[in-house]
């Protein structure tokens, strides 16, 4: 499998059954059923929500998974629950974190993707996560376990900025991936960045990737004023239909990528907290 790291899935339960299950496994075999590994879910999936899971290739090798010959995965109910419950897989795929060719047997439209988890390394980037950079004062907190994506961040808003020329009335809610490495993160390999949000009153998108020396790259759109917008027209945004939002820019040409700012700005009176997730680089 080279330098895959994941099997990503999504998952929507349309029925839970009569005995709704409280436990989910993923069991892959390697050719010929000769070693296989099952492991627990972290959530169980939501009824007529889409989820995202991934797992970890390494853990599936720890529990006796032979990597190099995988032929079948499977995603159940634990045994004897979930009777008559009925629900849809799809998006499956390997994701890498640091080769971006492709395998003999890939399918050649393979993207090679690399996620970004909250409060550390997870595939190739080593970051922290900041959400009162610049002196925001917004407050982050992860949450595991969480649904509709398991591992999201809530972003607490503040108004701090409101003294530099700003309205009383607005404030602004963040979350800002700093590389941990002094040199930056090289973001060459890839073409977009995307993150999921919660649907929200925030009118006002900013998207800004910073490096040491030379100047930024910045993406901006606000839903009442478009006179002031930067490269508006190439943020994307997909209703995944689940009350979230998939956001998705293109990626500068940034060798030494520092810091990835989203900064959104809304009245005091029709926002608070909101969570983001699943932040990634992909090659489209």
């Amino acid at each position: 499998m080279g330098n895959r790291r994941f099997i990503s899935f999504d998952i929507k339960l349309v029925a839970a059954g009569e005995t709704p299950a409280t436990v989910w496994n993923i069991k892959a075999e390697s050719n010929g059923a000769a070693t296989n590994a099952q492991l627990d879910l972290p959530s169980v999936p939501q009824l007529g929500v889409w989820t995202n899971y991934q797992v970890s290739l390494s853990s599936l090798a720890d529990a006796g998974l032979d990597l190099s010959a995988i032929d079948l995965v499977m995603v159940f109910p634990a045994w004897a629950t979930g009777i008559g419950s009925q629900y849809y897989i799809d998006n499956v795929k390997f994701v890498r974190s640091t080769d971006t060719g492709t395998d003999p047997g890939d399918n050649a439209n393979a993207s090679a993707n690399a996620y970004v988890s909250f409060g550390g390394v997870q595939g190739q980037f080593d970051v922290v996560f900041n959400g009162d950079q610049w002196g925001s004062g917004v407050v982050l907190t992860p949450n595991t376990g969480d649904t509709p994506y398991a591992d999201s961040i809530t972003s607490a808003p503040a108004s701090n900025w409101t003294g530099q020329g700003q309205s009383s009335s607005v404030q602004w809610a963040t979350v800002v991936i700093e590389s941990a490495a002094a040199n930056g993160i090289d973001i060459t390999p890839y073409t977009h960045f995307s993150y999921k949000v919660q649907k929200s009153s925030f009118y006002e998108t900013k998207i800004e990737f910073q490096r040491p020396s030379g100047g930024p790259m910045t993406y901006l759109a606000n839903e009442r004023d478009s006179a002031g917008d930067v490269n508006g027209d190439q943020i994307v945004t997909e209703d995944l239909g689940n009350g979230w939002l998939k956001v998705t820019v293109p990626t500068p040409d940034f060798s030494d990528m520092s810091v990835i700012g989203v900064i959104l700005k809304g009245d005091v009176a029709d926002t608070g907290d909101i969570k983001f997730a699943e932040f990634e680089f992909t090659t489209n």
